[in-house]
């Protein structure tokens, strides 16, 4: 199902948007377009708070109207997110938009700081726990302006090359048990954790109201960011050479045009769905 293209720019204006992983990449880009697009107040979650800070100032320096909060958020531990989560309750009622945009990649196995295979600690577990942690404050922002809030978690195409078709779970036991052994980890954990992703985004839009919340999931098609750092350095060198044939901030933009359409251009058809290349994408 086609929706519509993003044709005018949105506007967001007097609008509390919350925004994780700012300070790079398409998540940086993002911030941009915002605090240019009329968002009151930006609050951002961020891995390395001086990053963001740095940031900060330079959103400030192009909208000095602009609100900007700058908060610590590790993804890789729960206490962080509830952390993160309390953190944004104390300055805000509630929010407008949240995008979760922040995540990890890789091809080495290992644990979180809660305990889990890092991957799927950070893309699912730890994003999954961050929106439920920010319903209330959509919901109330929903309540008070009489119209849907918004939710949209990042999602990608590569989840179509996951691994669960060739390495199934078994039934019965714990699946989060099942992915933390070291045995089942190969190189397409991250293309997993984005069908989780997905999976997770359906069912949870099945308990949200879509009057008070449209809560969905985009995904930014290709563009090379510094994600890559995550990986070996053969793969890194790889993408620094495909760097040079490929416009990396034309990539990003297109990127940041699909978020914006996510966040403010499709309706509630969009609850639950994930949309690829401005389409609803069963």
């Amino acid at each position: 199902m086609s929706t519509n293209h993003i044709d005018d720019s949105p506007r967001f204006d007097g609008q509390t948007i919350l925004v994780t992983g700012t300070t790079n990449g398409l998540g940086r880009s993002t911030s941009f377009e915002l605090v240019k697009r009329g968002v009151e107040t930006l609050i951002m979650g961020v891995r390395n708070v001086s990053q963001g800070e740095a940031l900060k100032t330079e959103l400030l320096a192009l909208v000095p109207q602009v609100t900007v909060h700058v908060f610590e958020l590790q993804l890789d531990d729960f206490t962080s997110v509830v952390a993160f989560s309390n953190h944004v309750a104390s300055i805000t009622s509630g929010l407008d938009v949240a995008v979760l945009n922040a995540g990890v990649g890789g091809y080495d196995f290992k644990l979180s700081k809660s305990g889990h295979e890092n991957i799927m600690q950070v893309n699912v577990y730890s994003n999954t726990l961050l929106a439920l942690e920010l319903l209330p404050l959509l919901d109330q922002t929903a309540k008070e302006k009489s119209r849907p809030s918004r939710l949209t978690w990042v999602g990608s195409f590569v989840q179509m090359d996951h691994s669960f078709t060739k390495k199934s779970l078994a039934p019965g036991v714990s699946v989060m048990n099942q992915l933390d052994d070291v045995n089942r980890f190969d190189k397409s954990r991250y293309q997993d954790s984005k069908l989780m992703t997905t999976l997770v985004v359906e069912r949870l839009a099945q308990h949200v109201n879509k009057d008070l919340i449209i809560l969905n999931e985009v995904s930014p098609g290709p563009a090379l960011t510094n994600f890559g750092a995550t990986y070996p350095a053969y793969f890194r060198i790889a993408l620094s050479i495909a760097g040079h044939f490929i416009n990396k901030d034309k990539q990003i933009a297109n990127g940041v045009k699909k978020y914006l359409h996510a966040m403010a251009v499709v309706g509630q058809e969009s609850h639950g769905q994930y949309i690829s290349d401005y389409k609803l994408t069963p």
